[in-house]
């Protein structure tokens, strides 16, 4: 008969060996499907994106372009066309652009508030804590997120993805730009003049007109739906050439800025917080939402998706305009572009 210890000690072996199975079977599951998947995502869909910022920063290395050029010609001139082009073109109901207007904002609102709380938390000054929010709440939704879930999804979640980013360019250039410049210490009045002087609001309103009744830009290859109506040839090719320049160019401004990115050891704990932020917490609190707002489908894959994207060079662009925290959005930008190569993989096989 077993004694006491012996039992202990048999209880304890059977409880090791079942560890150990569990172990095993987890990680075969994972070597077999899960692998597999992260690999073939990081090969087909991220890496054309990395190889267009290595290009990008090769030619900045070379040729030492200024970003602030490029920021302004981003802002003001090529992303408003690819916005506008974007939502016109969308075949989305005005319900579902609705559902997705809501969304990114409240996602958004909650986002604020809590690194804004993070941010008084830790004791950062108005400064730091606007650009802090500005690294979470605006993903790169263009560049990065429109490639990343055709890749991943297909061509239907490229024209959802093009509505995520048109409704978060709404939040960048109104909630990001007043927050950006009440962060440099303007008056609540110089701050909204500043939000209004930005066009992709305007693209905006613009393209969801336009979509609401029935026009249509078309574009290199594209047929016009029956019951659209396209807009003059003439036009419409202007409009589609600047919004195709966009995407490009965002992506080689983004190699021009990490070429020269580092991660400054004295700002390494704001850039790992706004990093996690970008990369784990917002498409948590995007999934949240997503399912209190009874979301299905590919609005809610592309959506959690799309907050899941690393922090957009959009923050680059208007923390430098408006004189922000730099190296904060720099290393956040860095730090998240190349954790979202892991992050993104992952996200992808658990939706």
């Amino acid at each position: 008969m077993l004694s006491f210890g012996d039992m202990r000690l048999y209880h304890a072996e059977s409880g090791l060996r079942i560890c150990n199975w569990l172990i095993a079977d987890i990680m075969m599951f994972l070597v077999k499907y899960i692998i597999p998947h992260m690999i073939n995502t990081i090969l087909n869909v991220i890496a054309p994106i990395i190889l267009v910022m290595l290009i990008g920063a090769i030619y900045g290395r070379l040729f030492k372009p200024d970003p602030k050029m490029i920021s302004t010609m981003i802002i003001y001139l090529f992303a408003p066309f690819l916005v506008l082009e974007g939502i016109t073109n969308a075949d989305v109901q005005a319900d579902e652009l609705l559902q997705i207007g809501v969304f990114v904002v409240i996602v958004s609102v909650a986002l604020s508030l809590m690194v804004g709380g993070i941010g008084q938390f830790i004791k950062l000054d108005r400064r730091t804590t606007s650009t802090l929010i500005l690294c979470i709440v605006i993903f790169n939704g263009a560049n990065y997120g429109v490639p990343f879930n055709t890749f991943a999804f297909g061509l239907e979640a490229a024209e959802i993805a093009v509505v995520y980013y048109a409704a978060s360019a709404i939040v960048t250039n109104t909630l990001g730009i007043y927050l950006a410049a009440w962060g440099t210490g303007q008056s609540a009045r110089g701050a909204i003049i500043s939000v209004i002087r930005v066009p992709i609001l305007y693209a905006t309103v613009i393209g969801v007109g336009l979509n609401l009744l029935g026009w249509y830009i078309p574009t290199t290859g594209s047929v016009v739906p029956p019951e659209h109506t396209a807009i003059p040839l003439t036009i419409a090719r202007v409009i589609d050439v600047l919004a195709d320049a966009t995407i490009p160019l965002m992506l080689v401004m983004i190699g021009i800025q990490l070429q020269n990115l580092t991660l400054p050891r004295h700002k390494l704990q704001q850039i790992i917080i706004a990093g996690l932020g970008a990369l784990l917490l917002a498409p948590l609190v995007a999934a949240l939402f997503a399912t209190a707002l009874g979301m299905d489908g590919l609005i809610r894959q592309v959506g959690i998706v799309q907050w899941g994207m690393p922090t957009a060079v959009m923050v680059s662009a208007i923390v430098t305009q408006f004189d922000g925290d730099t190296e904060l959005a720099n290393g956040t930008l860095l730090f998240s572009t190349l954790g979202s190569i892991l992050t993104l993989s992952l996200l992808v096989e658990l939706l």
